[in-house]
């Protein structure tokens, strides 16, 4: 991973842990109380691809080596990605990157295991 020094990404507003498998991995969507700055993101992610076509575009880009980022750079929401089997370090990468996201996650994860608790009867 870059050395960040002490940048992270703004505070989340909101987070949605949108499936946790074992086939598909973690994805999360992430929506933030303000918008992550392009300069923020560059800085930030490995491997940082723009597209921009006319007035928007997305980028896609690797925070360390177990996440992909996604995102549309005028919006205040990204999509996270990353493999149930690094789960620790890319949860460990996150947390040092994101204000309160270990606490999130830990929260979307009791939910998932409520509902399938729920369905299961």
């Amino acid at each position: 991973m870059k050395e960040t020094g002490q940048l992270t990404f703004p505070s989340i507003q909101d987070f949605c842990l949108l499936h946790a498998c074992a086939q598909r991995g973690v994805k999360i969507r992430l929506e933030f109380q303000e918008l992550p700055p392009l300069a923020l993101l560059r800085e930030l992610l490995l491997e940082l691809h723009v597209h921009e076509t006319g007035s928007t575009g997305f980028f896609r880009g690797k925070l360390g080596r177990w996440v992909t980022v996604t995102g549309i750079p005028e919006k205040n929401h990204i999509t996270l990605q990353f493999s149930l089997i690094f789960r620790e370090r890319a949860l460990e990468d996150l947390a040092a990157l994101i204000p309160d996201f270990q606490e999130e996650y830990s929260l979307g994860m009791m939910y998932l295991e409520e509902r399938r608790n729920r369905e299961a009867l």
